[in-house]
């Protein structure tokens, strides 16, 4: 999706912004609705490169959410798979591609550097955002409850 299909979305307030990551600029796109943030589009020659979901309204067609339990996405997805880097944990699952889940850093910290599966399943943080890469942002858009 292009920039400016992004900001012709119908009841959502769109605005300009720029990241830093990797202490790199990157174009992104603010997106509210009602006032209330619901996600942070980035950028990449004018298309959606990346969306970072923080709304709990939000729900993909499986039905997670941001604000959801670990255990919770494991009655969804199955058993996944935990990543680390840049500071984040974030989870992934074989039936939910082009999803990553990043959990809330307070609980996951408890667990030390690299924790595994079992024990981030133990603990059951909540997922603070879900970020879309690739096909997966629109297929979400289509199957239930995007902004």
């Amino acid at each position: 999706m292009t920039a400016e299909e992004i900001k012709r979305l119908p009841n959502l307030d769109v605005t300009a912004h720029t990241l830093r990551i990797e202490g790199e600029r990157t174009p992104a796109l603010i997106v509210r609705q009602f006032g209330i943030n619901v996600a942070l589009v980035e950028l990449e020659d004018s298309r959606a490169s990346r969306i970072r979901v923080v709304s709990e309204q939000f729900l993909t067609p499986e039905g997670a959410h941001p604000g959801q339990r670990v255990q919770e996405l494991s009655r969804i997805y199955g058993n996944g798979s935990v990543l680390t880097g840049e500071g984040n944990t974030v989870l992934t699952f074989p039936r939910a591609p082009g999803m990553s889940f990043l959990l809330d850093p307070l609980t996951v910290k408890k667990l030390g550097n690299a924790p595994a599966w079992p024990a981030v399943k133990r603990a059951n943080p909540r997922v603070q955002m879900i970020l879309l890469t690739g096909t997966a942002g629109e297929e979400a858009g289509q199957g239930g409850g995007a902004p």
